[in-house]
Order: structure tokens, then sequence, then C-alpha cells
């Protein structure tokens, strides 16, 4: 894989994003961490796909570059972010058996991780996400699976999202409920603590529905853009925009 950047800001961004840092609920309380440190690289001509994913949810972000030769490779963000920061805004990076990066009279090189460690996942992920675009109305998406078919769309600012999710945090408990009825809300609760958003939607189609999930999704989209939600009740859900699309398992209030 061989490709020409000219945005170094915007790919540089792009692996960090992926990476997905913030607060994540786990078995011992809210904790700052990340989706993983290994983000998988594909390029089909002028499109690079980012990927990244872990046992509850999966990732992608698409930038353009100037595709030279196509290919895929795993890589470790943390290692890469530290040589981009020594090239510009413009570089070539090749991706064979190591990774070189060259660009303004200066090579760096580091190695090619052998495989994601949840490649079964982006997988399966990158195989039906392809169908889904954040613009089409809710009857035109095919069904994700055998046992999967959405009924719910809700299209909405990022801003919106964003703030309403950025606000529940505050609660401290990492799970967060949508909630579509007579409104859509976004919310969290504890035991003598809450906050609850009513959000204003662009477009609001299908069934009634309330789903909880975990982890700093909103942390992965980009303001002043639209994103679409797509749900059912305590169903998985995917997120999606214009460049980036995320797939999370629900939060199952049994299990806590």
């Amino acid at each position: 894989m061989k490709f020409l950047v000219n945005d170094g800001k915007y790919f540089t961004n792009a692996i960090l994003n992926c990476t997905l840092k913030g607060k994540f609920f786990t078995s011992g309380g809210v904790k700052n961490k990340s989706l993983g440190d290994y983000v998988y690289l594909e390029l089909k001509e002028n499109q690079l796909l980012i990927y990244n994913a872990d046992d509850t949810m999966a990732l992608e972000q698409t930038m353009f570059v100037e595709g030279l030769e196509d290919g895929n490779a795993t890589v470790e963000a943390s290692k890469l972010l530290q040589y981009l920061k020594k090239f510009g805004d413009n570089f070539t990076i090749t991706m064979k058996d190591v990774i070189r990066i060259t660009g303004g009279g200066k090579t760096a090189s580091m190695g090619i991780v052998v495989n994601h460690p949840y490649y079964d996942m982006i997988t399966v992920f990158k195989s039906r996400v392809n169908d889904y675009n954040f613009s089409q109305e809710l009857k035109d998406y095919p069904a994700w699976s055998d046992r999967l078919s959405f009924e719910t769309k809700i299209t909405i600012n990022s801003d919106t999202f964003i703030e309403a999710v950025s606000a529940c945090e505050i609660v401290g408990t990492g799970i967060y409920k949508m909630d579509y009825g007579e409104d859509f809300s976004i919310s969290s609760t504890d035991d003598f603590a809450g906050f609850n958003s009513i959000c204003d939607t662009l477009t609001n189609e299908g069934e009634e529905a309330t789903v909880e999930f975990t982890s700093p999704i909103h942390r992965f989209f980009e303001k002043k853009s639209v994103m679409s939600i797509l749900f059912n009740d305590d169903s998985p859900i995917l997120f999606l925009a214009g460049d980036r699309k995320l797939f999370k398992a629900p939060f199952i209030t049994m299990l806590r």
C-alpha cells in the first residue's frame, strides 16, 4: 500500500480520532482509556478507510489521499503519531514489510503489526456498513443481519449530540440512554444524580425506542456536521455521519 498525504494535520487527527480516547465504563468504574492502540488502514484508489474495534464496537473514518498502490495494513497508532509530528502537510507513506514515511527530505520507518486484535469484528462491520449512508431514508436501509433491522432513525446536528452526551458525563456512570418517543432525549442517571437533555432533531422516522450505550462515542464525531442514529429497543446502534460510521452494542441494564 502506498499513498500521498496532502493534509498531514487531518491525517494525524484521523488516526488519533480512531483510537477513541475518553471516559469508558468498566467493571471497576469509569476510567480514562482508549478503544485500542491498533488501527487498520485500507486504501482503495484515492479513498483511505481507517478502522478500529473491540468486542462491542467498530468504527470507520474515511479520508481522501492520492492513492499510488492499493492495499491494507495494521499500525500501532501511538508510534505512528510520534513520527507524524516530525513531518509537515505533504508526505508519502508506503506500507509493505515496514511502514516508511518520506517527505521534506526526511525518512522514517517503523514496523507493521501482523493483525488487528479485533480483525474479525472489523471484517463483519466493513462488509455491512458500506450499504449505509447518513442521508438515506429509513425504508431504504437493508437489514443489518438476519436478526437485526433498524426501525428508528434520528437525524441530528452533531453539536447537539456531542453536547448532550458531554453533559451526561458529569453524572459519572459512563452509561447513556437515548429515548425516542414524544421527544428525543439523551440522559444518564445514578442513585442520587442525573442529567437529561431534550434534543432538537432535524428528522425523526420510525418506532418509539429506548436504548442504553457506554463509551465516549461523542468524541468520535466532528462538530458542525449532521449525523444519523439508527436503533431499536435495546438493540445495537449505528451512528452515521458524512465521513465516519460507528456500530455499538447496547448496554443491557440487567448486567449492571
